[in-house]
């Protein structure tokens, strides 16, 4: 849902040679879920030819932002994905 949301508003911004967008779970789903599919339908975002993909602790590190969500953080630990940023304590 977040990756369609920034395709489009990186597209309405006329953004897309300046911004490289990823996406991917760390325990991805078989299937999107229709539930997901029809919600996005409502705002007028077709992603029922999207599959969830595992994304890599490298592609983790390499991105300068990295959003995040999910319906339950089991995870006991919590570490930042890239190098450290001069100034936030990281």
């Amino acid at each position: 849902m977040a990756y369609a949301f920034a395709r489009l508003e990186r597209r309405e911004r006329d953004l897309e040679e300046k911004i490289e967008l990823s996406t991917g779970g760390t325990r991805p789903a078989e299937h999107v879920h229709e539930e997901v599919v029809t919600a996005m339908q409502a705002v007028g975002i077709d992603i029922s030819d999207r599959t969830p993909r595992e994304i890599s602790v490298e592609e983790l590190q390499n991105s300068e932002y990295v959003v995040t969500m999910g319906a339950v953080r089991r995870e006991t630990s919590v570490r930042p994905a890239g190098p450290a940023t001069a100034g936030t304590g990281s």
